[in-house]
């Protein structure tokens, strides 16, 4: 198995509650760890960011859409988003059609 390099995850950071504009951070993660876009999130909220807002507990299969974001700047279910081994970077932002809430969290409820 050859060795990858890690995966440069850039993370569009903010919150409506928050005076502070938004910003992005960016995490190093473990090729091995991140296979779909839903790993890597995963694998930063569990290791190296607990504070990271975006909805853990989805369907995994699918069905309830909810964890829908930009990825590289196009609408994607992180469930099913595959990283390929070639990508070495991915951009992940919060829908722009919906209110923020956190990060990558949106109201479903209210469009802008």
């Amino acid at each position: 198995m050859t060795d990858l390099k890690p995966l440069q995850v850039k993370i569009k950071r903010s919150h409506t509650g928050d005076k502070s504009e938004p910003h992005w951070q960016t995490y190093s993660v473990p090729r091995i760890r991140a296979t779909r876009v839903l790993d890597a999130i995963e694998y930063i909220q569990d290791e190296l960011d607990p504070n990271l807002g975006y909805r853990r507990h989805i369907c995994h299969n699918l069905v309830c859409q909810s964890c829908t974001i930009k990825v590289n700047g196009h609408a994607r279910l992180t469930c099913q988003a595959v990283i390929l081994p070639d990508v070495s970077e991915i951009r992940l932002e919060p829908l722009s059609n919906y209110q923020l809430i956190r990060d990558l969290i949106v109201d479903y409820q209210t469009k802008v």
